[in-house]
């Protein structure tokens, strides 16, 4: 029985994608023929980040649920890919400046491959139900953390890590201030309960919104597993081109979602963004 092993990378967000392909190869391969598995990479020879999975952090996973963790295999396909041993196949690629989508065509099945991929796709139904089952209780994480009684909007502006990281500055970009200025209008005709989420200073969010913007709006002292449930609790989202407050929004009940018209500055980006978002929400352009 040949296996195929989904390598776990990235952020929630990023995890969230792999673990929704997880399931449809999981769903969709004969079992009789193929075991599917995610990977948490515990050895990195290749002066890499290791990853661990935080998809526990986040959702209810089931009993059966498991993460394979193996220096012994890790250490296998590096030695793959430096083309010492070739009994194990390596399938990676840079998702967004590759043309069409992954494949089964894309895999040698006369080995065990491992997958390393980010697969940004928007999530199937099946996959996503599945997850939003498994997701912790919003209205849990929304009381708990800050008791509140009525409903509440959010903007999530990602800042931080987007200013510093080479690769962020150089394909993802901040959008600019004229996306959150449109958001926080249109919001504001809807909502007048609304927050600012982001990993950014007070001082970043009011160089957009103006001097006077009220600092007890800003939400930017949470961790990311408490910031992601909240974004997901709020009535109406605008997300920033990050794929944290992306899933959120997937496994929000919100009314309103609003979105970027572009989602990344590189000129290699090969992949059509617009297919991440569901037909009901709203595209902002700038």
């Amino acid at each position: 029985m040949k296996k195929i092993e989904i390598e776990l990378s990235g952020g929630l967000g990023n995890q969230l994608f792999q673990y929704a392909k997880f399931i449809d190869m999981k769903d969709n391969l004969s079992k009789n023929e193929f075991e599917v598995f995610l990977v948490e990479k515990k050895l990195s020879l290749e002066f890499k980040a290791r990853c661990r999975c935080r998809l526990s952090e986040l959702l209810e996973l089931g009993s059966g649920f498991f993460v394979k963790k193996s220096f012994f295999r890790d250490f296998l396909f590096f030695l793959n890919k430096k083309n010492i041993l070739k009994k194990y196949a390596l399938y990676e690629d840079d998702w967004w400046k590759v043309k069409g989508e992954f494949g089964l065509e894309s895999l040698n099945f006369k080995s065990d491959v491992r997958v390393r991929s980010l697969f940004q796709k928007k999530p199937s139904l099946k996959s996503l139900n599945i997850i939003k089952k498994e997701y912790l209780s919003k209205e849990k994480n929304k009381e708990c953390l800050f008791n509140l009684d009525e409903a509440y909007s959010v903007i999530h502006i990602r800042l931080g890590d987007y200013l510093t990281s080479r690769v962020a500055i150089e394909e993802i970009g901040v959008l600019p201030e004229k996306y959150f200025k449109v958001a926080y209008e249109k919001i504001l005709e809807k909502s007048k309960n609304l927050y600012i989420v982001t990993n950014g200073s007070v001082g970043e969010v009011k160089k957009i919104f103006g001097e006077e913007f009220p600092e007890e709006r800003v939400v930017n002292n949470l961790n990311d597993i408490d910031s992601f449930c909240f974004i997901s609790g709020a009535e109406f989202i605008a997300i920033a081109n990050s794929t944290f407050s992306l899933w959120a929004a997937y496994l929000s009940d919100a009314r309103k979602v609003y979105c970027p018209s572009k989602w990344m500055i590189s000129k290699d980006i090969k992949k059509d963004f617009k297919g991440l978002y569901f037909d009901d929400w709203e595209i902002i352009s700038y």
